[in-house]
């Protein structure tokens, strides 16, 4: 037989009144939009996801899945960026490979910055003869830091577009 009050749970059994039920940067799962209700909450305060655009530069660049040349190799970077992008809770605009040609980086940064709030490149931040990124970024103004000092994946830039 059933035991008075076995299936009942105490006030404050499972939250404190004016306690925090989560922590700021939670990310909201099913079950906490339960524990949010059976709190008598009708509004949270949330932040939408970052929106990352990636692109990738490299006329030597192939798509994994295409066919390559002995002088080509597959994008491997975008792929894994986001896929990491995604992990981390933001939504990913997938802007593509984009030639080593500077009015074509451009349009791409210009693309990007329509439709996301964060722009990250891979390729073409050296100082090479076809290494657009970099010298688009200077010549607008936007180049922040460059040359940063990680390994791997030397040099690194940071830049503002628009």
């Amino acid at each position: 037989p059933l035991k008075a009050g076995a299936n009942a749970r105490a006030a404050g059994e499972d939250m404190q009144q004016g306690a925090q039920i989560f922590p700021a940067g939670h990310q909201l799962r099913p079950e906490d939009l339960g524990v949010i209700a059976a709190a008598g909450l009708g509004e949270v305060s949330v932040f939408k996801p970052l929106k990352v655009a990636v692109i990738s530069t490299g006329a030597e660049l192939r798509a994994p899945g295409q066919a390559a040349r002995v002088d080509q190799i597959f994008d491997a970077n975008r792929p894994m960026l986001c896929a990491v992008l995604r992990r981390w809770g933001m939504e990913v605009v997938d802007l593509g490979i984009v030639p080593d040609e500077a009015a074509a980086v451009r349009a791409a940064l210009d693309r990007a910055k329509d439709c996301a709030d964060v722009i990250m490149t891979s390729g073409g931040a050296s100082a090479g003869d076809e290494d657009h990124m970099s010298a688009v970024l200077r010549a607008s103004g936007g180049m922040a830091l460059w040359r940063i000092a990680v390994k791997p994946g030397r040099p690194l830039a940071l830049g503002v577009w628009g």
